[in-house]
C-alpha cells in the first residue's frame, strides 16, 4: 500500500537530498490528495509501451555527441568530433574549416512508392508531418470515414481493391490527359485480410474536394476544417503515389574529407564522410504527386574553405538516438506486434491522461516520476505478466480465437492458471 508516496518520501528524507519542482509537487499530492493515487494501473499494452518511452529517454540522455555541421547551398553534411577532440573542436577556438569534396561516382536507380497507408503508418506519418497527436490524427480519420471521403481507417492491411485502383486510374486519366498511362500503374500490394488500405473513396484531391463541397456539388454533414483537408492530401497523395510509375533518380556518390583548424594552428582531420546524394530526377514517376524526392546541388570536386563563402559551418551538440514521440510509439507498437490498429492512439493517449509521461512542444515523450514509479512496481512485482513478449504472445492467441484457429476455452483455461500462480485470483485492485 501506498507504494509509489512512501517510496517518494523516503528517497528526499535522506541527508543531502534534493527536490526539484516535480517532486515537490508529487510530495504536495501524496500528502494532500492521496485518493488520486490509490489505484495506478498500466494495462498489458500499456505497459510495455511505458517502458519503451522509459528506456528511450534513458538511452537519449546517454548519446549526447558533438557535431560539426556545414551547409553547401540546401545540403546539410554532419560531421561527427571523435571523443578525444571534444574539448579541441569548440565553436570559439575553431577559426577555420577546409573540405575536400570527391565523386566517387555517378548512377541511375528506380525508386519505388511506398505503399498506401495503414493504421500505424498513417497515425505515425501524419502525426509527425502536422504535428498534432495520434488521437488527434485518429478523431480526423474517424470523422473523414463518417463523411465517406476515405475508406474504413482500423486497418492493418495494404490491399488495393479493384475499386480502389479505378479511382487512381479516373483521377490520373484527368490529370495527365493521354500521357497519363506512362505513371499509372495499378498495385493490388496485398491479398486476402477483412479489410484493404486507407484510401479515398472517390478521384477527387483535396484541392478540387474543397471546391466542390464549397459549391454544393458534395454535401457533408458537418463543416470541414483546414484539418480536415490536410490529412485527406495526405491520405490522397500516397494511395495515388501507390498506384503510379517508379521514379529513375540519378545520384552522385560523394566523399567529404574535412580539416579543422583551431586558433593555435593546430590542423585536425575528421573522419570522411561518405554520402549518395539524389543530383537529378530523370523520370518523375510518383514523385510528381507525391513530392518526397528531394534533390540536392552537389558541390563540385575541389577545396572549399570557410574562410571564404564556399559554406558555413557551426559546432552543435546533438543527441543521436531520439526521444520517442507519438508518430514513432505507434509504428514501434506495429513492428513488435503489441497492439491493434483500433488500439494504437489510445495506448498513447491513456499513458499521457494518467500522466506517466508527457508530451513536448515537438511531440517527444518524456517519463514522468510517477510513470517510472508505477512501472518499476508492475515489472518488480509482475515482470512476466507485464513483459512485452507475454502481451505479443497473449495476443496472437486472441487473434487465433478472432480466426477461429483456437478454442477461447483453452486461452481462459491457461489466462486462468497464470493469475492463479501468481496469487491474483479474487484480488479486485491494488492500492500503491
Amino acid at each position: 500500500k501506498n507504494y509509489f508516496c512512501s517510496r517518494l518520501a523516503s528517497a528526499y528524507q535522506e541527508p543531502g537530498s534534493s527536490r526539484s519542482r516535480r517532486v515537490s509537487k508529487y510530495l504536495v499530492l501524496c500528502s494532500k490528495y492521496r485518493e488520486s493515487y490509490k489505484r495506478l494501473s498500466a494495462g498489458r499494452v500499456q505497459s510495455p509501451v511505458l517502458g519503451w518511452i522509459i528506456e528511450s529517454y534513458e538511452e537519449h540522455r546517454r548519446s549526447l555527441s558533438k557535431y560539426l555541421v556545414f551547409h553547401f547551398k540546401d545540403l546539410k553534411i554532419m560531421a561527427k568530433v571523435p571523443e578525444s577532440l571534444r574539448d579541441l573542436i569548440t565553436q570559439d577556438n575553431v577559426i577555420e574549416v577546409r573540405i575536400n569534396v570527391r565523386s566517387r561516382g555517378v548512377s541511375e536507380e528506380l525508386v519505388s512508392p511506398p505503399p498506401p497507408y495503414t493504421t500505424d503508418t498513417a497515425l505515425s506519418e501524419i502525426s509527425s508531418v502536422l504535428g498534432i497527436s495520434a488521437s488527434q490524427v485518429m478523431k480526423v480519420l474517424q470523422e473523414l470515414f463518417e463523411f465517406g471521403l476515405i475508406t474504413y481507417h482500423r486497418t492493418d492491411s495494404v490491399r488495393v481493391s479493384d475499386a480502389g485502383i479505378k479511382v487512381a486510374r479516373e483521377y490520373l486519366s484527368k490529370k495527365f490527359g493521354e500521357s497519363w498511362d506512362k505513371f499509372f500503374e495499378g498495385r493490388v500490394w496485398g491479398v486476402g485480410g477483412a479489410h484493404e488500405c486507407i484510401r479515398p473513396t472517390r478521384p477527387i484531391d483535396a484541392e478540387t474536394l474543397r471546391e466542390l463541397i464549397s459549391e454544393g456539388v458534395i454535401e457533408i454533414p458537418r463543416r470541414l476544417h483546414n484539418m480536415h483537408f490536410r490529412v485527406y492530401d495526405m491520405i490522397f497523395r500516397r494511395f495515388i503515389a501507390s498506384q503510379m510509375s517508379k521514379a529513375l533518380v540519378r545520384k552522385r556518390s560523394v566523399e567529404f574529407r574535412v580539416e579543422v583548424i583551431t586558433r593555435d594552428s593546430r590542423r585536425f582531420e575528421l573522419p570522411p564522410i561518405s554520402k549518395e546524394i539524389i543530383s537529378e530526377v530523370v523520370f518523375d514517376g510518383f514523385n510528381k504527386v507525391l513530392k518526397s524526392l528531394r534533390v540536392y546541388q552537389v558541390p563540385d570536386d575541389g577545396l572549399y574553405s570557410s574562410e571564404g563563402s564556399d559554406f558555413k559551418y557551426y559546432v552543435e551538440s546533438v543527441y543521436e538516438v531520439p526521444l520517442h514521440t507519438e508518430a514513432s510509439v505507434v509504428r514501434t507498437m506495429k513492428e513488435r506486434g503489441i497492439g491493434r490498429p483500433s488500439t494504437y492512439a489510445k495506448i498513447v493517449e491513456t499513458i499521457l491522461k494518467r500522466r506517466y509521461a508527457f508530451s513536448k512542444r515537438r511531440g517527444e515523450l518524456i517519463p514522468s516520476l510517477l510513470g517510472r514509479e508505477v512501472y518499476n512496481y508492475l515489472t518488480e512485482k509482475y515482470a512476466r505478466l507485464v513483459s512485452e513478449e507475454r502481451t505479443r504472445v497473449l495476443e496472437s492467441k486472441m487473434s487465433s480465437v478472432e480466426s477461429d484457429e483456437s478454442l477461447y476455452n483453452d486461452l481462459l483455461r491457461e489466462l486462468y492458471e497464470e493469475l492463479r500462480a501468481n496469487e491474483l485470483l479474487g484480488v479486485t485492485g491494488y492500492e500503491l
